[in-house]
């Protein structure tokens, strides 16, 4: 045997050890591509249908002060209940209380009437 020559039985040992971390990489980088993908498409335009129609959503991040039912009351049609539609962003946005955070992010209407 030659030192510093590899068999053929090391480099079939080694490219053995190497095939898991391969595809542990594999994974690792399909996993950040699925995310990617979801959060682009968590921060874009989104729809909703209403009694109204379809209507335009956008994420908004809140700031301080901002509350669930001035949005509820800007995006409430005339002659309509200002308890349906923050019914309503409540459930689009997963809430279990009117409480919001400054820095959350919340799917509004977009005001392009």
């Amino acid at each position: 045997m030659v030192w510093g020559h590899k068999t053929a039985m090391n480099m079939v040992g080694s490219e053995a050890a190497a095939l898991p971390l391969r595809k542990w990489l594999a994974a690792l980088l399909m996993s950040a591509m699925l995310l990617a993908g979801m959060l682009m498409a968590a921060n874009s335009t989104a729809w909703r249908v209403s009694a109204a129609g379809t209507e335009d959503m956008v994420s908004y991040t809140v700031r301080p002060g901002d509350t669930l039912w001035e949005y509820a009351a800007q995006a409430t049609p005339e002659g309509g209940d200002v308890n349906d539609t923050l019914d309503e962003l409540m459930r689009l946005n997963h809430l279990d209380s009117v409480q919001l955070s400054v820095g959350q992010r919340i799917m509004v209407p977009s005001g392009d009437d």
